[in-house]
């Protein structure tokens, strides 16, 4: 509801008022307190809570082991030379293992290796690996053979 007051009173001067029925009035606002810097600083402080018990730890899950292929086995230690009648890379006379089993040919001077399948030959020379000239290159110079090598399976 709008109020004009009477301009004959002067503490309004004539200027409307607001008035709303069935509400308190508000009271009148108060100059601000003077506030403790270092009490409001220590109301703002938030206490620390802590639970009455910890949560259940989790299960620990078994230890998972990875197990690798063994190492390759040393079978002997030979001789290798070349030949140009052993017409393939992959293939090696060889007479200390079984024919046709797959083998690792390494110097052991320089770390170099390859791998052949063997041949049996008549003549049974286990302490001699031939192979063919493009093989023989991969693990020293053709001019050093015969050379000292391991033989790995």
């Amino acid at each position: 509801m709008l109020l004009a007051n009477d301009e004959r009173d002067s503490s309004t001067g004539g200027a409307p008022n607001v008035a709303a029925v069935g509400l308190a009035a508000a009271p009148p606002p108060t100059a601000p307190e003077e506030v403790d810097p270092v009490a409001a600083a220590e109301a703002d402080v938030i206490e620390p809570v802590y639970l009455a018990s910890l949560p259940p730890s989790p299960e620990t899950a078994p230890v998972q082991v990875a197990v690798g292929t063994a190492d390759d086995t040393l079978v002997a230690r030979a001789m290798a030379t070349y030949a140009d009648r052993v017409n393939a890379k992959d293939v090696c006379w060889y007479d200390g293992v079984e024919g046709g089993t797959y083998i690792t040919v390494r110097n052991p001077a320089n770390g170099h290796e390859i791998e052949c399948f063997t041949i049996l030959l008549d003549d049974r020379n286990p302490g001699l690996i031939t192979l063919d000239s493009r093989a023989f290159a991969e693990l020293g110079d053709l001019t050093d053979a015969p050379v000292h090598v391991e033989i790995r399976t």
